[in-house]
């Protein structure tokens, strides 16, 4: 009986699982000139994996990010599995939204909300931080990317609509 039960209990989670959906994701972009070219799509295949259009020379995909967007606000995650820590600082980071017309939102972060709510800590290699966005009521269908500028290295990150 017990193990009946932990069998139904781990149908529900992969299930519950599988249903959650990113409506964005990306990565580090190298190239700031062009990052739109060096990152063209992002798309689920048949089995259910994100796969992305993009240049790997001019990309870094260590260091990945998803959102989800929430009608009212983005829940924006950053990953960093690169063996270096992210800088994060709350007066230099900007996180923007391009619709597909080229209208640019500057999105404000509501969590952490200051440099007192450990914003500024670093993102070390294998953490993962969300941020809360807003400044953005549209449809999820008029977004071309959402962009992350971060700390003094200006780390740039891209994330494109997932199709």
């Amino acid at each position: 009986m017990k193990k009946l039960s932990l069998f139904f209990l781990i149908l529900i989670l992969l299930s519950c699982a599988s249903s959650f959906r990113y409506d964005f994701a990306g990565f580090c972009i190298l190239d700031k000139q062009n990052p739109q070219k060096v990152f063209t799509a992002a798309r689920v295949d048949s089995s259910g994996k994100i796969v992305f259009s993009y240049m790997p020379k001019l990309s870094y995909t260590n260091i990945t990010c998803w959102a989800k967007y929430n009608g009212h606000s983005i829940d924006f995650t950053i990953s960093n599995d690169s063996y270096n820590p992210l800088e994060l600082n709350y007066f230099l980071d900007s996180f923007e939204l391009l619709t597909n017309d080229g209208k640019v939102f500057k999105l404000e972060v509501l969590y952490p909300f200051n440099k007192f709510m450990n914003y500024s800590d670093p993102l070390n290699p294998g953490d993962k931080k969300t941020f809360i966005l807003t400044g953005f009521n549209g449809s999820l269908n008029d977004v071309n990317y959402i962009s992350a500028k971060l700390g003094i290295s200006d780390t740039f990150l891209l994330l494109r609509p997932v199709r």
